[in-house]
């Protein structure tokens, strides 16, 4: 019993790690989203962020992003390899694209069942990742 409360602790420790890393992932995921907009409408510059969907800019699309996010995070790195990514900016980008990429599928099909708008942007944007 006492072991098993021990492997608990240890996956608590991660599984935190990795959500707030992917909390702190949303808005970074959306900027890349909102850039990747304004690259695919180069006339319109920055009237592209007009063009994109409020669920696209809103806690609407972290509701599907940041549950993947985690999943991958948790799968894919130790809980050390957690810290040094939670502590370095350029670490932490990597792996939030990373995961991004390996769970673009889940999260499409997340914000489909949610029946967000702006699903064909997101498509082209997370296939871009690849």
């Amino acid at each position: 019993m006492i072991f098993g409360c021990l492997v608990l602790g240890c996956d608590y420790k991660k599984n935190k790690l990795a959500t707030d890393i992917a909390d702190s992932s949303c808005k970074e995921v959306t900027n890349m989203l909102i850039d990747y907009s304004v690259g695919l409408v180069p006339v319109v510059g920055s009237l592209a962020e007009y063009a994109i969907s409020d669920d696209l800019k809103n806690g609407l699309f972290c509701d599907c992003l940041k549950p993947s996010i985690t999943q991958s995070l948790v799968k894919d790195y130790s809980e050390k390899q957690l810290e040094e990514i939670s502590k370095d900016k350029i670490k932490k980008s990597k792996a939030i694209l990373r995961a991004v990429d390996l769970r673009s599928d889940q999260i499409l099909d997340c914000y489909k069942r949610k029946g967000f708008k702006g699903i064909k942007l997101l498509e082209k944007f997370l296939k871009s990742l690849d």
